[in-house]
């Protein structure tokens, strides 16, 4: 199952111009299965994501939310609403688990390997004077010892940084997930996760994400998903 893992749509994301419609008539074209809707603003009403899913035809949507802690970005699944103490990792932490939520390291070396001052915007290193080099040293981070998985495949990150994520997450044995972190209708599916479980609920995307078999993925230039190789 072709699941986008980051998706950000106009309704629950100011910094986004992706309608619903276009996120279905995008589905189509790429045969994306799922989205999980990753939104700035917290996860959609329970309300307002039913409505959505009855224009979706065969397109599962999946309600998820983008945390902005004091590190960086976590892509959040399982949670139903923003809870106060979310932008310390730790505390996120614990509320995760009090949840029973799925918490994953989004995008973390996006501007890592920027030429200074650029590669100041990287959130994860942003209060390090010098910036650790090797992946030894990059993995004492104390955020990953915080999150459930990291993503190591983003749409709106360079290769060379994606590369640096999945390094780490081999290194560390972490499990790896592809989003496109999409805000427009041509970024929808350019990477996904590919779960060999069906997905029908955020409940069984939560199992998968834990006990299930599961890949990051990419569109070739024929719009086929395939496995993304090292």
């Amino acid at each position: 199952m072709n699941i986008d893992m980051h998706v950000h749509t106009s309704y629950g994301s100011s910094d986004s111009n992706l309608s619903l419609d276009e996120l279905h008539n995008r589905s189509k074209i790429i045969n994306i299965d799922a989205v999980c809707l990753t939104e700035h603003g917290g996860p959609w009403s329970e309300q307002s994501i039913n409505q959505a899913q009855q224009r979706m035809d065969n397109l599962k949507l999946l309600n998820a939310m983008e945390i902005e802690t004091e590190v960086g970005h976590i892509t959040a699944f399982g949670f139903t609403q923003y809870i106060s103490g979310m932008r310390n990792p730790e505390s996120l932490r614990q509320i995760a688990d009090k949840e029973d939520a799925f918490i994953v390291l989004a995008h973390p070396f996006r501007n890592f390997t920027q030429k200074p001052p650029y590669n100041n915007n990287n959130l994860l290193f942003k209060d390090y004077k010098i910036k650790p080099e090797t992946i030894e040293d990059i993995a004492k981070h104390p955020i990953f010892e915080l999150v459930d998985a990291i993503e190591v495949l983003n749409g709106g990150t360079v290769l060379r940084e994606n590369l640096w994520a999945w390094d780490i997450a081999e290194y560390l044995g972490k499990p790896m997930i592809g989003g496109s972190d999409a805000h427009s209708f041509n970024g929808v599916g350019r990477y996904m996760t590919v779960f060999e479980d069906e997905i029908v609920s955020v409940e069984s995307l939560l199992y998968s994400l834990r006990n299930g078999s599961y890949y990051p993925a990419q569109l070739d230039d024929n719009n086929k998903v395939i496995p993304f190789r090292r």
